[in-house]
């Protein structure tokens, strides 16, 4: 083979290869069929393949259409927090999800045990912020000026990856991190 032939395909293999393996935000109809899982408590199939991009605008769509039926979105999760996790997962921040109003339920609920596929407990905090001011502030002191209130809460997320289905972060952040309920204290 020609050297100029073989440098050739090597440059379209380098240019085309990767515009292949991207993938993009997942189909209204792919989302639709996820959202319809999450309420229908089955397991799910992963999308694989994702961005982190793109597993953000899968979830854009995915919590649009929870929210028509769990209705007002009360605040935020946030995944991968510890340095430990982030190693783990091989990321660098924390990645987070929506949770609704409709989530958050009282201390003292009797609650079903099979409100998830695979449901799982952590020991949380809520921390509800008490101005915009926190935008801007720089060291944990100035963050706890503008906090309103700090409460405990039992997370009880649900990911509800079918076995064999790869869960990683793209996964997790396309799927809400998760979010299915939690106990307020």
């Amino acid at each position: 083979m020609r050297p100029s032939l073989l440098v050739s395909i090597m440059l379209m293999v380098a240019v085309l290869v990767p515009a292949m393996v991207h993938a993009e935000c997942p189909s209204p109809e792919r989302v639709a069929e996820a959202a319809t899982v999450y309420f229908a408590n089955e397991l799910a199939a992963a999308y694989t393949g994702l961005t982190v991009e793109d597993a953000y605008c899968a979830q854009r769509r995915y919590v649009a259409l929870l929210e028509r039926r769990l209705g007002p979105r009360g605040g935020y999760k946030v995944g991968f927090t510890s340095r430990v996790s982030q190693e783990m997962y091989g990321v660098k921040e924390p990645a987070r999800g929506v949770m609704f109003r409709s989530m958050f339920l009282e201390s003292g609920v009797v609650l079903n045990a099979n409100f998830g596929k695979r449901p799982f407990r952590e020991a949380d905090l809520v921390v509800k912020v008490k101005d915009e001011g926190i935008n801007t502030a720089r060291t944990l002191l100035e963050v706890a000026r503008h906090l309103d209130e700090v409460i405990p809460f039992i997370e009880l997320p649900n990911m509800a990856l079918a076995k064999g289905e790869p869960w990683n972060v793209p996964e997790g952040i396309a799927y809400n991190m998760g979010a299915r309920l939690g106990v307020v204290g």
